[in-house]
C-alpha cells in the first residue's frame, strides 16, 4: 500500500514538473522575439520603434472589409515662408497584404494631394500640388512581412520628405508650375467612406485601390497624437497583443 501511494505521489510530481516546464518554455519573450524579427527584416531599430509584442490603446484593427474606412483631421498646410516647419503624418503599421491604401489628403477633388499606399510590398507617395507635374517616391521591401514599420512623411512646400524605418527619399515638385496643399477634406486611413464620390477625388484611381487590412498604431499629425473616429467603420480599437497578420 505504501508503495502503491509513492508511485501515485511521484507520478503526480512528475506531471506537475513537465506542466510547470512546459508553460516556462512557452512563456513570450519579448526582446527574444523582437530580436528575431530584427534579424529577419534586417530592421536595426526594430526594438525601438516596433516591439511586435507592445500594443497600446492607440493600436486599431483593420479589417479589410467593404466600406472600411477612418478619418482624422485636415492635414493643414505650412506656410511658403522659409522659416515655416515642417508639417508631418507619421505612424506604424504591420499587414500581410501587398497593395493597400494607408493615407490620403487632398484640396476637395481639384488639383492637389498625397497619397500614401503599399504596391508592391514597398511603400509609396504620389503627390502633386497644383498644376505642376506629379511626383512618386517608392521606399522599403517586403513591407507586408507581418512586422511593424514605422513611416514618416514631411512635407514643407514644394517638397516632401519619406522615411520608412531607416531609409529616406526626397522628392520636389516645380514650384514655378505649383501651388501649395490646402486640404479641404479630411485625411482618410485605409480606405474611403462608401460616400465619397470618385469625382471629388484630386487623385481618383485611388478610390479602386485595395483596402488596407492590419493593424496601425502611434498615429500622430504635426507631431501631435491623433486617435481615429470618431468617424470610422470596419476598424477596431485593440487592447492586449495583436493576433497574427493576415
Amino acid at each position: 500500500m505504501a508503495n502503491v501511494s509513492c508511485l501515485c505521489l511521484l507520478s503526480r510530481v512528475i506531471i506537475f514538473l513537465a506542466w510547470h516546464l512546459t508553460n516556462i518554455a512557452g512563456l513570450p519573450d519579448r526582446q527574444l522575439r523582437a530580436d528575431y524579427a530584427s534579424a529577419r527584416t534586417g530592421s536595426s531599430n526594430f526594438r525601438r520603434s516596433a516591439d511586435d509584442l507592445t500594443v497600446n490603446t492607440s493600436t486599431y484593427e483593420f479589417t479589410g472589409l467593404k466600406g472600411q474606412f477612418a478619418e482624422i483631421p485636415q492635414w493643414n498646410s505650412p506656410s511658403t515662408n522659409s522659416d515655416a516647419p515642417k508639417f508631418s503624418l507619421a505612424f506604424q503599421f504591420r499587414t500581410r497584404r501587398e497593395n493597400a491604401l494607408l493615407a490620403y489628403s487632398d484640396d476637395g477633388g481639384n488639383l492637389s494631394f498625397i497619397a500614401i499606399t503599399l504596391h508592391k510590398r514597398a511603400l509609396k507617395v504620389q503627390f502633386k500640388f497644383g498644376r505642376a507635374r506629379s511626383v512618386s517616391l517608392t521606399l522599403g521591401l517586403n513591407l507586408n512581412d507581418g512586422v511593424w514599420h514605422t513611416v514618416l512623411v514631411e512635407r514643407k512646400y514644394p517638397e516632401v520628405m519619406v522615411t520608412v524605418d531607416d531609409s529616406s527619399k526626397k522628392g520636389s515638385i516645380d514650384a514655378g508650375e505649383g501651388t501649395d496643399l490646402i486640404p479641404e477634406s479630411p485625411t482618410y486611413i485605409g480606405g474611403f467612406p462608401e460616400n465619397v464620390s470618385i469625382t471629388k477625388l484630386a487623385l481618383p484611381s485611388l478610390y479602386f485601390e485595395r483596402k488596407f487590412a492590419g493593424w496601425m498604431r502611434q498615429i500622430t499629425m504635426n507631431e501631435q497624437h491623433v486617435q481615429l473616429g470618431p468617424a470610422m467603420k470596419e476598424v477596431l480599437e485593440v487592447y492586449g497583443e495583436c493576433p497574427s497578420t493576415r
